[in-house]
């Protein structure tokens, strides 16, 4: 297995819930945080809109996986303090993603 197989193997496991809580919630936010960095500086150089059309589906594809990684990791963790304070987390982000869209639409 060559390394860009085994990067998509750990998303669909992680997508899947069948990998440790840690690495979904940690790793796999790392990875959406960095790819949020780009928007907070595109805001001042007020880019085109066609970037803003490929950069928010984007993101929220990343946002979505992330949410439903750490949701079904949240079971692979030996202590419910971990389960119900990620699934407490993931509950916040989902509901500002939500209030972000209708905040951008109206």
């Amino acid at each position: 297995m060559n390394k860009r197989q085994g990067i998509f193997n750990l998303i669909k496991k992680l997508f899947l819930g069948q990998k440790e809580l840690w690495k979904a919630f940690w790793v796999g936010g790392f990875v959406i945080f960095l790819l949020q960095i780009p928007g907070i500086y595109a805001v001042k150089l007020e880019l085109p809109l066609i970037w803003w059309l490929v950069y928010i589906p984007l993101i929220t594809a990343g946002q979505i996986w992330w949410i439903v990684s750490v949701w079904g990791c949240s079971n692979n963790t030996d202590r419910l303090l971990w389960k119900y304070l990620a699934r407490l987390i993931v509950v916040y982000v989902a509901v500002n993603l939500v209030v972000g869209f209708i905040m951008m639409f109206f």
